[in-house]
């Protein structure tokens, strides 16, 4: 089996940690990785190849749809799902124009 790396990109420490603790208790098998800001993300993805990224929209510094077009620009497949607890459609349709895959609600 291919190594399965995730990225879970969030300013909320109890948000990317419990995530983290989620995934890795129900698919032992995958690498995750959580990075408190855009900047960390981006170090992040010179070191590892990533199958998925869990991207907050609002972020101090670097937003979530900023730091999805610099994914773009360094990985146009990795596949992207922004998350937000304060989602409006407008969000939604900018972050699918941008190139996530899906937008979710926290």
């Amino acid at each position: 089996m291919d190594d399965v790396n995730i990225l879970i990109v969030d300013d909320e420490l109890d948000m990317r940690t419990g995530l983290q603790r989620v995934l890795n208790r129900k698919m032992p098998h995958i690498q995750v990785t959580i990075c408190g800001n855009g900047l960390e993300a981006l170090n992040a993805l010179q070191d590892t190849s990533f199958s998925l990224a869990l991207l907050d929209i609002k972020m101090e510094g670097m937003s979530g749809l900023e730091l999805l077009a610099e994914l773009r620009m360094c990985d146009p497949w990795l596949t992207v799902i922004m998350m937000t607890g304060y989602g409006t459609i407008e969000m939604a349709v900018e972050a699918i124009r941008t190139g996530a895959y899906d937008f979710i609600s926290k």
